[in-house]
């Protein structure tokens, strides 16, 4: 006898302004579904070119290679930063990363509009 798992969709649409809304609104779709994931995500050993950082606890760990633009950091949420710059193909380069990270036992469906 196996073991059957119903699948559930949740399907979640949202409107913003910029890449950088929709990072904000992926984040917070992931951390309140899988609030371990920030923390898995923070300590991959690479996110982004030239040692940028796409998600840390502070403004100065978002830019290693580069503190000049650790002052575009934008706060997330319960000390966590993100950088001031999002783009749609990093955007998407971060959803494929956590979605390596998160175990999902549902179907989440997550729309964004970007204006941009």
């Amino acid at each position: 006898m196996g073991v059957y798992m119903k699948k559930i969709e949740i399907s979640v649409k949202y409107m913003v302004e910029s890449h950088q809304d929709a990072y904000i609104k992926i984040l917070d779709f992931i951390y309140d579904k899988y609030p371990n994931a920030l923390k898995s995500f923070e300590q991959l050993p690479k996110h982004g070119e030239k040692g940028k950082r796409y998600l840390a606890r502070s403004k100065e760990k978002l830019y290693v290679n580069n503190p000049i633009l650790a002052n575009r950091g934008r706060h997330f949420r319960n000390g966590w930063f993100i950088p001031g710059n999002i783009g749609p193909k990093t955007l998407n380069r971060i959803v494929q990363m956590f979605l390596t990270i998160v175990e999902i036992e549902y179907e989440d469906k997550l729309e964004i509009s970007c204006r941009e």
